[in-house]
C-alpha cells in the first residue's frame, strides 16, 4: 500500500496545511503504525485508516489553532478533544474506521499511566520464628 500525500491533503482543512512541512513522514509513520497493530482487514479499509492516521498525525505537528481572530473575522477548529488517538478528529476517525478495535487498544493503554506498588523485601524477623 503506498498512501500518497494527496490522499492525505484531500481530508485535510485547506488551511491547515503548512506549505513548509511535508506529509510524507506522517504517511511514513501510519503506514509503520498500521502494519505493527493492525491484522485481519481489508486492504482498502486498511487504506482508509492510513491516511486517517497519516492525517492525525500531521495535524499533531501542525498544532492546529483552537481559535483564530482577526478584527471581525472569526475561525474555530476543534482539535483538543482527548488524548492520544483522540487528540484530532483525524485520530478519532481512524479508530472508528479500525473494526478489529486494535487503534482503541493501543489508544486506551497509552492513556493510563496507573501507578503501582509492589513489595519487594523479606518477612519480618518474628515471622521467620
Amino acid at each position: 500500500m503506498a498512501i500518497t500525500t494527496t490522499q492525505v491533503t484531500d481530508i485535510l482543512n485547506p488551511n491547515d496545511i503548512e506549505s513548509s512541512m511535508s506529509v510524507q513522514p506522517f504517511i511514513d509513520t501510519a503506514e509503520a503504525l498500521v502494519a505493527d497493530v493492525i491484522t485481519g482487514l481489508g486492504a482498502a479499509i486498511t487504506e482508509q485508516i492510513t491516511i486517517w492516521l497519516a492525517a492525525h498525525f500531521y495535524m499533531i505537528m501542525a498544532k492546529a489553532l483552537a481559535s483564530e481572530e482577526a478584527g471581525d473575522a472569526e475561525d474555530q477548529m476543534q482539535y483538543k478533544l482527548g488524548l492520544n488517538l483522540q487528540v484530532t478528529m483525524y485520530g478519532q476517525q481512524a479508530m472508528m474506521l479500525d473494526s478489529s478495535g486494535e487503534l482503541r487498544s493501543i489508544n486506551s493503554s497509552k492513556s493510563r499511566n496507573t501507578p503501582s506498588i509492589g513489595w519487594f523485601g523479606t518477612h519480618s524477623a518474628e515471622e521467620n520464628d
